[in-house]
């Protein structure tokens, strides 16, 4: 009996051990679970800065025309693109497409003068070999192509003969000699047609002098690019008469547009040169005949555009 009693205390201290043991085994199951969960949440945030790098140094490093490959990873915070992808809707669009027809010679430029080069056939090809007649012809077969003839630069030389009577009894001696006709820029070298051509390439294609003047002496010619400045500014006061009537010209109607930009000049006496300075615009004029007159200003203060009014009023609009 008393074999009995122990045997029984044994049972219950086994069977409360197995129970220890189960409660031990659940609980850390469940710190395994917790651990993985937090395992995977630390891949995907090390996935997220990982691919925020790369997006940084994308728009830091890489080209700004070139598509962004990872916005589909910036809009999906969950990771519902990986796992189940979307399927795009389809459209089905049904149209008529007109027959091509027969294609038109381009004509590449209207008012060119054409130089015509003909290849002909040798004469003893117009000869059928058949029947020994002569082969009519049916047609001609055109291509066109664009040529350039470089600008040709020649030096004018104006000659003006001197007279003097020879008569040792005369007592006139005076030298006669025809005037120089009226230049825009006297004494220089300087031809309307070069003033013209250096204006258009610095105004209307961008070109600043010292470019024109590597191209000048790639030519052959040697045009320093503070004569050019020079000739620019000597040519802007004497176009000054041109300019008050393109500002009265811009006043004479009852709209005018006026806006300014912003712009550096380098070497401006006085002036440190990250100083912003303005170009100021002044579109008017009537609408058949519009002007716009450009003025250079140190800053934007009213008092410039009240200045070129003069004294006249506008009412103003957004």
């Amino acid at each position: 009996m008393f074999n009995g009693i122990k045997l029984q205390q044994e049972n219950q201290r086994l069977k409360a051990q197995m129970t220890l043991l189960l409660q031990e085994n659940n609980q850390l199951k469940t710190n395994v679970v917790s651990l993985e969960e937090r395992l995977t949440e630390s891949q995907n945030a090390q996935q997220n800065l990982l691919e925020q790098i790369k997006l940084m140094r994308h728009r830091t490093f890489g080209t700004k025309s070139e598509a962004n490959l990872l916005q589909q990873s910036l809009f999906d915070e969950i990771g519902v693109a990986d796992q189940t992808p979307l399927e795009p809707d389809t459209q089905t669009i049904t149209y008529t497409r007109k027959k091509k027809g027969q294609g038109h010679r381009v004509v590449l430029a209207e008012g060119l003068e054409q130089v015509e080069i003909i290849l002909d056939i040798d004469e003893a090809d117009k000869k059928c070999p058949c029947c020994d007649k002569e082969r009519s012809k049916m047609g001609e077969e055109i291509s066109e192509r664009l040529i350039i003839i470089p600008a040709k630069i020649n030096v004018e030389r104006t000659i003006r003969p001197q007279y003097v009577c020879k008569n040792p009894k005369c007592d006139e001696n005076t030298i006669v000699i025809q005037t120089l006709p009226p230049r825009i820029l006297p004494k220089s070298y300087a031809s309307p047609s070069i003033i013209a051509d250096i204006l258009t390439k610095k105004y209307s294609e961008h070109m600043p002098l010292y470019r024109q003047q590597q191209s000048w002496k790639r030519v052959g010619v040697k045009l320093p690019r503070n004569t050019m400045c020079n000739w620019l500014m000597t040519l802007a006061k004497e176009c000054s008469p041109l300019y008050q009537l393109l500002q009265e010209h811009a006043i004479c109607y009852n709209i005018l547009y006026i806006d300014e930009t912003t712009g550096q000049v380098l070497g401006e006496p006085g002036r440190d040169n990250r100083k912003k300075s303005y170009i100021w615009a002044y579109r008017g004029g009537p609408p058949d005949q519009p002007v716009v007159y450009y003025e250079y200003q140190e800053s934007r203060g009213a008092e410039h555009p009240m200045r070129f009014l003069k004294d006249r009023s506008y009412a103003l609009t957004a």
